[in-house]
């Protein structure tokens, strides 16, 4: 049976919100003269963790989709290739358009030390990077069939012009 995919680590989310709330909870009580709480302020920031923690599949597809769409972006400019190239006699394309560099920007700087994913845990990040690669890819494969459909429609009326 397949597992279900990762999402933003619950129990690395609950535990982040346990010690930082816990610890600045009990650092404002103690700068205030007020002796720490300890383990009766862990169960009442409990419930809030473990809401939290029911928020994280849809908090991780929400990060792949904002992901994917950022880079998905520049591939808007794969369908001005065709104008770039009909009717002209340029040559065909030697290097990388000047969008594709673009395109993992956002991937990048999400996967950046400093980056959005850098406060998931390991699987979760994996997850998080192959599935908005999967969907630029795939998105990238429509656009490009959409314009080899487009260029063979234009071959074929050309073809038919010139009998």
């Amino acid at each position: 049976a397949a597992s279900a995919a990762p999402t933003l680590s619950s129990s690395l989310m609950a535990k982040r919100v346990r010690d930082d709330l816990a610890a600045a909870v009990t650092a404002s009580l103690e700068a205030n003269g007020v002796p720490p709480p300890g383990e009766p302020l862990l169960r009442a920031i409990n419930p809030s963790s473990d809401a939290l923690q029911a928020c994280a599949p849809s908090a991780t597809e929400h990060l792949i989709a904002v992901i994917s769409s950022r880079c998905s972006e520049p591939l808007a400019a794969v369908r001005a290739i065709t104008s770039q190239y009909r009717m002209t006699n340029k040559p065909a394309p030697t290097k990388p358009s000047f969008y594709v560099s673009s395109v993992t920007a956002p991937l990048r700087a999400a996967a950046a030390p400093s980056g959005c994913l850098s406060l998931v845990d390991a699987a979760t990040r994996s997850h998080c990077l192959s599935s908005v690669s999967d969907r630029v890819c795939g998105r990238m494969a429509v656009l490009v069939e959409e314009l080899f459909v487009s260029v063979r429609k234009l071959t074929q009326t050309l073809k038919k012009l010139n009998r």
